[in-house]
């Protein structure tokens, strides 16, 4: 899949598909950061859109996950 989001970033880079799902493949592979920035393009380009609204649930979702991770013994 990630070759795929790939090929087409590569061809048509403000495609919000394949970035929003883009940034689900780096969030499971714990790249937050990355997957962050994806979802804050999708947002910034079409703001009431779909993948906007999903977008920024999973920033939420992932910010939520940092805070609890951080506030573990040892975290």
């Amino acid at each position: 899949a990630s070759a795929a989001f790939a090929r087409v970033l590569r061809f048509q880079p403000d495609h919000l598909g394949a970035l929003f799902h883009e940034g689900l493949l780096l969030a499971r592979q714990r790249r937050y950061e990355d997957a962050e920035h994806r979802w804050r393009r999708v947002v910034d380009m079409d703001p009431t859109g779909s993948y906007a609204m999903r977008a920024r649930l999973e920033m939420r979702a992932n910010t939520d996950l940092e805070t609890a991770l951080e506030a573990r013994p040892g975290g």
